[in-house]
């Protein structure tokens, strides 16, 4: 496999090349936003995305932290949610599940074109909830005994 013929030099180094151009390309782009979390570190972002439109969560902004410093691309990224989401499969701590991020992950993927994975995720709300690995039981629990009032509140709760 062609991340083990690399050193580890090699590998940060390849990670780097790879961090920046996304970066930039990333950062051109109008339907989402990224930025650092901090300027000193490029392995470390934070992405917005708005809701799909026509969907419960049209007017919703969601903020991910993306973390890129575990040996990617080779290794997928690790993404959080950093503000409450009434969801669910996103747990308290901002944790989810999707599988590109990871059985599916392949290094020619970019943060970019697993964004409308996150979104399709995101409105597949009342898909299978039973075992799923970060679910939110509260959430959940009203989906199965009045889904009416789950999308109530999430509609709501965007005013707020």
């Amino acid at each position: 496999m062609y991340l083990n013929s690399l050193t580890e030099d090699n590998q940060k180094y390849v990670a780097e090349i790879r961090w920046k151009r996304e970066y930039e390309r990333f950062n051109n782009c109008e339907q989402y936003s990224i930025s650092l979390e901090r300027e000193d570190n490029i392995c470390e972002w934070r992405l917005c995305i708005k809701g799909n439109k026509e969907t419960i969560y049209e007017n919703w902004v969601f903020f991910l932290h993306i973390d890129l410093k575990n040996k990617y691309p080779f290794s997928p990224p690790r993404l959080k949610f950093m503000n409450e989401i009434i969801h669910p499969f996103i747990n308290s701590e901002g944790e989810f599940y999707i599988q590109i991020l990871e059985e599916n992950w392949h290094p020619a993927l970019t943060v970019e074109k697993i964004v409308p994975h996150i979104l399709n995720f995101i409105d597949r709300f009342d898909d299978k909830l039973d075992n799923y690995p970060y679910e939110n039981k509260k959430y959940s629990e009203m989906i199965k005994n009045n889904k009416d009032d789950f999308i109530k509140l999430v509609k709501e709760s965007v005013l707020n």
